[in-house]
């Protein structure tokens, strides 16, 4: 699918939804967002590159990819929540 190798799939179940993130590497935690439309994969040639260094985080965020597509929470502070605790539990989790 992706061709990338030592990667790590998981969600855990925050905010009332599914949320959704892959890692790959060790060391210091860099977290990529991704923008509009996009999920992860738009960081698919970052990640390899990171990884040789750091432990590089993919969210897919509220409504995207994986991660859950509740009716309501579009708003940016609930986005932004959920983007945090999405990154604190994958951290917590490494």
């Amino acid at each position: 699918m992706t061709g990338l190798t030592g990667i790590s799939h998981d969600t855990v179940q925050r905010n009332a939804i599914k949320q959704y993130w892959l890692s790959a590497g060790q060391g210091p935690p860099v977290h990529l967002l991704h923008g509009y439309a996009e999920t992860w994969f738009g960081r698919r040639k970052q990640i390899p590159v990171l990884a040789e260094q750091f432990t590089a985080i993919g969210l897919d965020l509220r409504g995207y990819g994986d991660t859950g597509k509740p009716a309501s929470g579009y708003d940016k502070r609930t986005l932004a929540s959920t983007a945090s605790a999405g990154s604190r539990s994958a951290s917590a989790r490494l």
